[in-house]
């Protein structure tokens, strides 16, 4: 499989950006949750670390249909992308994913802090143990730049 993710995206999304996931169930009703970041692997596969107290009825939507749409924000500069799969599934993480949800949540916060919002303030957004965290593993169909300025208008990947 070849990836549409390049060095630069993979960096930007493991790098403690805002994720949030989208889903939808066998009847189209959306759900979404928030992520706790993310890995991306050499051939592209992104695995999600997402909460079960939090994203229950999107799990049960990814077991159900399997699609998935991520949204991923900088939130102290908007540099903003969205990447939509197919064929999701939920799975446990292993421990160096559970250390990297510890460091996604520690640069997110320090993200957070640049715009005006105190660390223990966006702390209350995700759960601090990392042992409360599933994945959610896809392979990206989509990438597109969301970014509010010009290179918004154009696609990274079709």
């Amino acid at each position: 499989m070849t990836s549409l993710i390049d060095s630069g995206l993979k960096a930007f999304l493991e790098g403690g950006v805002s994720l949030f996931a989208a889903t939808s169930d066998a009847n189209n009703a959306p759900g979404i949750t928030r992520a706790g970041g993310c890995r991306i692997d050499d051939d592209g596969r992104v695995t999600l670390f997402v909460a079960t107290e939090q994203a229950g009825d999107c799990l049960d939507d990814v077991r159900a249909t399997g699609r998935i749409a991520v949204i991923a924000v900088l939130p102290h500069t908007w540099e903003c992308y969205q990447i939509k799969g197919n064929a999701a599934r939920v799975l446990e993480l292993n421990d160096l994913d559970r250390a990297r949800v510890a460091d996604c949540r520690r640069r997110l916060f320090a993200s957070f802090e640049r715009t005006g919002v105190p660390g223990s303030q966006a702390a209350g957004l995700l759960p601090a143990d990392p042992h409360a965290y599933v994945g959610i593993e896809f392979a990206p169909t989509e990438i597109h730049c969301n970014t509010p300025a010009e290179r918004a208008l154009r696609d990274v990947a079709p």
